[in-house]
C-alpha cells in the first residue's frame, strides 16, 4: 500500500501521541513493522525520510565507498540503507558488486555509457549531404525500375479483370 503525504503525517501525529504501532497499523490496514519503520525513519531523517524516494538520485563515489566499507565490516545492509535513507539493500549490493568487479572506478558512474535509449541517427547523419554521381545514377535507375514495375502491376490487374470477366460470361452461357 502506498501512503499519501496526509496519511504519513497522520501516522506521525498518532506516533507522537504515544499510540502503539499495532493500533496504528490496524487503522491503516498494514503490518506494524511498516509503521515502526516509517516512524523510525521520521525520527532519524525528519520529513525527508518518509517522502517518496527521489528517483535517479546521484551518490558520490566516496559516499558509496563509505557505505560499502561499513557493510564489509559486518553491519547489516538493511540498517545501512535505513541509516543513509537509501531506497533499499539492493542499492548497496549493486555497489558492492561493481566495487568487486571494477574497483573504485566502478563506483564513479556508468563508465562513459550514456543513459537512456540510444539515438537512431546522429545530427551529422540527419544533415542532407549532396549525392555522389554514383548515388544519383542509382536513384534514377531505381525510379525508372519502380515506374516500370508499377505499370506492369497495372497491366496484370487489368489482365486479371479481363480473365475474370470472360469466365463470368462463359458461366452465364452454360
Amino acid at each position: 500500500m502506498k501512503f499519501t503525504l496526509e496519511d504519513k503525517k497522520k501516522i506521525i501525529e498518532l506516533g507522537k501521541q504515544g499510540i502503539g504501532y499495532r493500533t496504528i497499523a490496524k487503522e491503516f490496514g498494514v503490518q506494524h513493522s511498516t509503521i515502526r519503520r516509517m516512524l523510525s525513519k521520521y525520527e532519524l531523517h525528519g520529513i525527508d525520510g518518509i517522502m517518496h524516494p527521489i528517483k535517479n538520485r546521484k551518490y558520490t563515489a566516496e559516499f558509496k565507498l563509505e557505505v560499502i566499507n561499513r557493510a564489509y565490516q559486518g553491519e547489516p545492509k538493511s540498517s545501512l540503507s535505513f541509516e543513509y535513507n537509501l531506497p533499499g539493500e539492493c542499492t548497496i549490493i549493486s555497489w558492492m558488486k561493481k566495487y568487486e568487479e571494477l574497483g573504485y572506478n566502478g563506483l564513479e558512474g556508468k563508465q562513459g555509457r550514456p543513459r537512456g535509449r540510444p539515438k537512431i541517427m546522429t545530427k551529422e547523419e540527419k544533415k542532407n549531404t549532396p549525392l555522389t554521381n554514383e548515388e544519383r545514377e542509382e536513384l534514377i535507375r531505381l525510379r525508372k525500375e519502380k515506374e516500370y514495375l508499377e505499370m506492369e502491376n497495372e497491366v496484370l490487374k487489368k489482365l486479371d479483370a479481363l480473365v475474370k470477366e470472360r469466365l463470368k460470361r462463359q458461366e452465364k452461357k452454360k
